[in-house]
């Protein structure tokens, strides 16, 4: 980024930057506000209507609340239950190797349709 700064120290953090865009966006519906008034067009007043939220410690939050250890959890429940499926239509058509309509099929079994393989 060619704005920011290098140093760390002088680089504004995420709180600031949510703050100085909060400022800028009720200058901008102070501005549109006051164009609709001086038009008198009958028109609704167009007001920019922005809710931000954004937490800068995600990662660690993440980490140390065991989010990523759940989410490997689901996914791995998600995979046996598609792999299990995958693996019963290939049995039953009496073939050894699973194809990728096997799998197209158990995805659409769990209603997660895939689109681009055929099926």
């Amino acid at each position: 980024m060619s704005c920011a700064n290098p140093s760390s120290v002088k680089r504004p953090n995420m709180s600031q930057v949510i703050i100085n865009l909060k400022e800028c966006l009720a200058s901008e519906n102070t501005r549109i506000s006051r164009n609709n008034q001086n038009m008198d067009s009958g028109h609704s007043s167009d007001q920019l209507n922005v809710t931000v939220t954004f937490d800068t410690d995600v990662k660690p939050k993440a980490r140390y609340g065991l989010i990523y250890e759940e989410t490997r959890g689901v996914l791995k429940i998600f995979l046996e239950n598609v792999i299990r499926d995958a693996v019963t239509y290939t049995e039953h058509a009496r073939r050894k190797t699973v194809t990728a309509m096997d799998v197209v099929y158990a995805l659409k079994r769990q209603g997660r349709t895939l689109y681009g393989f055929g099926g």
